[in-house]
């Protein structure tokens, strides 16, 4: 079977002295090297100088190569700029064929860019400065699955043996890997063979109550069926789904419910976000007029059946593992682990909204809870390396037709030994550290742009001291999770915020930092935070943990 080719590698990694190579033909490998060294000798010579900073700054690039082109078969794959142990240049490709079937390539081209993001994912891995070795970086690649094994069973096989003209009303499901446009197209060549006129309605976002989908409809919608473009459960009875083509269940938390009331005087109902799938409704009422009763938590979807006492605030700084939990299921929507032994504090937070399948978090904290006491002597690189390793499983179940899970774990992991404190970040999370009374941030990059927060009157961005960037991706998430190191001298007395999530890093203030870091104990700056925030009463969900250095 061609989808079940494995996948290998040639290049340059930087824990290896010299080149590596493993699952690729001899005919491949001396093709590409004679190739490529060729044209690294070529481009050292033209840009000069600049040469260095050029190669190491260049893209990862996806490809796929004609039959012919590098041997008889068809290969695809991705390649990009490593140095070895000792600083020689040249790319890394990690490569499968394809044989010599066009069509093999075309369904690729169409359904694969899950498979090219996990071989991005497994190259990026490799180049974390000299940390994983060849034989771990061969695990993953060989881990990976072939180019057709879900290419060939994607959506477009079950798309082309649906007869159309057996109804004439058609509800089907827009997979997010399908968004470029093919899925569309191509329904609309099959329509175009049955007698219509034939109309496509498509959603990208969906709804509370509707998935991402596309209707077909024989002409302009029915008075009687209008109803299922509002909601995917209503006219269940009218509406047709292909075979094989289930519909997902809607994943979109319900919008904070609007007031039936009149807003007094000249108040504002703004809606200033809806970003992660929630609403952050303000009422801006004239002095002096009746305010309304608060909306509820902005972060209470994020953090899923909140509230009993506040007096169990005191559980976040005990040692063990917090168990907040997704409804119906034991998934953790916050995990707190502390490792005492090995000095490890971590939090784990799946970030934006809720869905009863989702585990990032869950197997974040048992990785975390998995390593012997000596495991993290060397430094949280071998966390980083674990976690990211499970990156692509977890990504993967986006695309799933039936049944996607959207996962987006942040993780902020904290180390200290000797008077140092080590921090590992993935996603949206942050970290401030006080010292002596004065409160600096950890990262000097902010987790999410500065232009999607929440305005800030007293300046908190300036005070952060933090650069604008992207969103923060975490692990499982769409894209390549960001991730970031760093370290910074403690001493005793030292508090350490550990923030999760951009819903929470969003709605933090100067005012609430630095207050809460002031107080006498951590579990009292943790109560200050969740109330200030409005978290909730549950500790156990809070995605945030203030510890104190000891000794």
């Amino acid at each position: 079977m061609q989808g079940a080719a494995s996948v290998g590698f040639f290049g340059k990694l930087p824990c290896a002295g010299d080149f590596v190579q493993r699952r690729l033909p001899a005919h491949f490998v001396e093709t590409w090297d004679r190739s490529f060294e060729q044209a690294v000798d070529a481009a050292r010579a033209l840009l000069g100088e600049q040469w260095l900073t050029v190669y190491r700054g260049s893209p990862l690039w996806r490809f796929v190569l004609a039959p012919g082109a590098c041997t008889e078969s068809a290969w695809a794959g991705v390649f990009g700029p490593s140095l070895d142990r000792v600083g020689r240049c040249f790319p890394m490709v990690i490569a499968a064929p394809l044989g010599t079937d066009a069509g093999a390539m075309l369904q690729l081209l169409r359904s694969g860019h899950g498979w090219f993001d996990a071989l991005e994912q497994t190259y990026i891995a490799g180049q974390t400065g000299g940390r994983v070795a060849v034989d771990v970086f061969d695990a993953q690649v060989a881990a990976l699955p072939g180019p057709l094994d879900s290419a060939l069973a994607g959506p477009w096989t079950a798309l082309h043996q649906v007869d159309w003209r057996l109804a004439e009303h058609w509800r089907l499901p827009l997979p997010a890997a399908c968004a470029d446009g093919a899925w569309l197209s191509d329904t609309w060549l099959q329509l175009a063979d049955v007698p219509g006129p034939w109309c496509q309605w498509w959603t990208m976002a969906g709804s509370e109550r509707v998935s991402p989908s596309l209707l077909v409809t024989r002409g302009l919608p029915q008075s009687s069926v209008y109803a299922g473009f509002l909601d995917g459960q209503s006219g269940l009875e009218i509406w047709r789904v292909p075979a094989g083509l289930a519909l997902p269940q809607t994943r979109w938390p319900a919008l904070p419910p609007m007031a039936a009331a009149t807003l007094p005087g000249n108040a504002v109902a703004a809606c200033s976000s809806m970003r992660d799938g929630f609403a952050d409704w303000r009422l801006l009422p004239d002095e002096g007029s009746a305010v309304a009763p608060p909306p509820p938590d902005d972060l209470s979807d994020l953090l899923a059946d909140a509230g009993v006492d506040l007096s169990r605030a005191a559980d976040v700084t005990n040692t063990g593992i917090a168990l907040a939990t997704h409804s119906a299921t034991g998934n953790r929507a916050v995990a707190c682990v502390r490792r005492n032994a090995s000095g490890l504090t971590l939090i784990a937070a799946d970030d934006g909204a809720p869905g009863v399948q989702r585990q990032a978090a869950t197997r974040v904290a048992g990785v975390a809870e998995a390593f012997a006491v000596d495991e993290l002597q060397s430094g949280l690189h071998v966390l980083r390396d674990r976690l990211l390793a499970m990156h692509q499983q977890l990504a993967s179940q986006r695309d799933d037709l039936i049944n996607p899970v959207m996962e987006d774990a942040a993780v902020i992991a904290l180390r200290i030994a000797h008077r140092v404190a080590e921090f590992l970040r993935i996603g949206a999370a942050a970290a401030w550290q006080s010292h002596h009374g004065r409160v600096r941030p950890v990262f000097s990059t902010a987790p999410i742009p500065a232009s999607t927060a929440q305005a800030d009157p007293t300046g908190l961005d300036e005070f952060l001291g933090m650069h604008e960037a992207s969103p923060a991706t975490g692990l499982g998430g769409a894209t390549t999770p960001d991730c970031e190191d760093a370290r910074c001298e403690v001493a005793v007395g030292d508090r350490l915020l550990l923030v999760a999530t951009r819903g929470l890093i969003e709605h933090l203030s100067v005012a609430v930092i630095e207050q809460a870091l002031a107080l006498p104990t951590c579990d009292a700056a943790c109560v200050h935070i969740a109330s200030a925030v409005r978290l909730g009463n549950e500790p156990a969900q809070w995605p945030f943990t203030v510890t104190e250095v000891e000794s």
